[in-house]
C-alpha cells in the first residue's frame, strides 16, 4: 500500500464513511438472509424465476 501523509482527521472521516457503507451493505445482507429473499448491495430486491416444467408427451 503506498504510505499518504494525510491530516489525521481527513482520514478519520474516510474511514468513517467507509465503515458506515460496510455496515449499511451488512444490514441489507442479513435482512435479505433472514427473508430469504435476494437483494443487491444497493438493497435493490433479486426475484428468481423457477424453471418451467418441461412438458412430456403421452404416449396414446
Amino acid at each position: 500500500m503506498v504510505e499518504v501523509n494525510l491530516p489525521r482527521h481527513i482520514l478519520d472521516r474516510a474511514e468513517r464513511r467507509w465503515a458506515q457503507k460496510l455496515e449499511a451493505q451488512t444490514r441489507i445482507w442479513k435482512l435479505a438472509e433472514r427473508s430469504h429473499h435476494s437483494v443487491t448491495d444497493q438493497g435493490v430486491p433479486v426475484v428468481r424465476r423457477r424453471e418451467r416444467r418441461k412438458l412430456t408427451k403421452e404416449v396414446a
